[in-house]
């Protein structure tokens, strides 16, 4: 089963291989598949959000300590968010917020705006 995609990931381009002198790349890139949490937004107001997250975070704090999480905005996705104010308060409680999902046009742009990756 070879599929370009597949190539790309497996081909070992002249910038893959050793430079003159045999000095390795500083850098290479691979896919991978990785697993995160992702918070369900039920709701905008980032004071329930911080309640409701600083209860689920002192339940089990060494599951959420540094942990990259998306955030999924199917269910807000016809409301207004401060996705800068929602990612801040996510670092505060000790996670990571790499990404949004399922958001609308003016979600993404904002998410994009504070840093964060558009995910599906």
């Amino acid at each position: 089963m070879s599929s370009r995609r597949e190539f790309a990931m497996h081909d070992h381009s002249s910038t893959d291989r050793p430079r003159n002198g045999g000095e390795q790349p500083a850098l290479t890139i691979s896919g991978a598949s990785v697993t995160v949490q992702v918070a369900h937004l039920a709701a905008t107001d980032l004071a329930r959000i911080e309640a409701d997250l600083a209860a689920k975070v002192s339940q089990a704090a060494g599951l959420f300590r540094d942990a990259a999480i998306v955030i999924d905005l199917q269910e807000v996705q016809h409301l207004d968010l401060d996705l800068r104010g929602l990612a801040r308060l996510f670092r505060t409680q000790g996670l990571i917020p790499v990404g949004v999902r399922n958001g609308s046009a003016a979600h993404h742009a904002a998410a994009q705006a504070a840093g964060l990756a558009l995910l599906q």
